[in-house]
């Protein structure tokens, strides 16, 4: 890596931090600049505006999501197992650009008004897109609830996503599939349909 790409991308991490701490608009270009430890001016050699630093930060990580997603999506997998692997993959996205989604939910109008709207725009549908791609397969097939609409189910995922952060802890070297077994316990299977019942089974509840 070059020391300018360095630079961008140190300057991106603090920029990252201090937006998700005090939000977009009360973060000046003079903070993020003693943040790395150059002047004002010498910022706008890397960024022409703090919307663009916003906007890359955004892009970054939004790219990366999309990467993980695409991988689990050509694996062609069952949609409860699709499910659990796009938890894992936004996750590892989460752990790679900690602060990213707090800006991405607080900052969206902003990020979708600037300069790249067209690109993030098109990123961000794909995202929803796979999402209720992979609901309405399962509801389709039977492995999902049909009581469920799919849109609903994938605010509710989104929104527990944004929430979330894997945490690491002396038991989990896996924060990433840590949070994904948590979320199918949690939401998965209260989607997921519960199987029938064999004809002529005896509840033992009832004798």
């Amino acid at each position: 890596m070059t020391d300018q790409r360095m630079r961008r991308t140190v300057i991106l991490t603090s920029a990252a931090r201090l937006f998700a701490e005090k939000g977009f608009a009360a973060t000046t270009v003079r903070e993020i600049a003693d943040s790395v430890g150059v002047l004002s001016g010498s910022l706008y050699h890397h960024f022409p505006s703090k919307e663009a630093i916003v906007g890359e930060v955004v892009d970054s990580y939004l790219s990366d999501l999309l990467t993980g997603y695409r991988a689990v999506i050509a694996r062609d997998l069952p949609p409860r197992e699709a499910v659990r692997e796009l938890v894992v993959a936004s996750a590892e996205a989460i752990i790679r650009h900690p602060h990213a989604t707090d800006i991405y939910r607080r900052e969206r109008r902003r990020v979708h008004e600037g300069a790249d709207a067209q690109r993030l725009g098109d990123a961000a549908d794909e995202v929803k897109q796979t999402w209720l791609t992979v609901l309405a397969q399962g509801r389709a097939g039977g492995a999902f609830r049909g009581d469920v609409p799919t849109w609903i189910a994938y605010r509710l995922i989104r929104d527990a996503l944004f929430h979330s952060s894997p945490v690491s802890t002396p038991d989990t070297t896996d924060p990433a599939t840590a949070l994904a077994e948590t979320f199918a316990t949690v939401v998965l299977d209260g989607l997921t349909r519960p199987p029938r019942r064999t004809a002529g089974r005896t509840d033992r509840r009832s004798s």
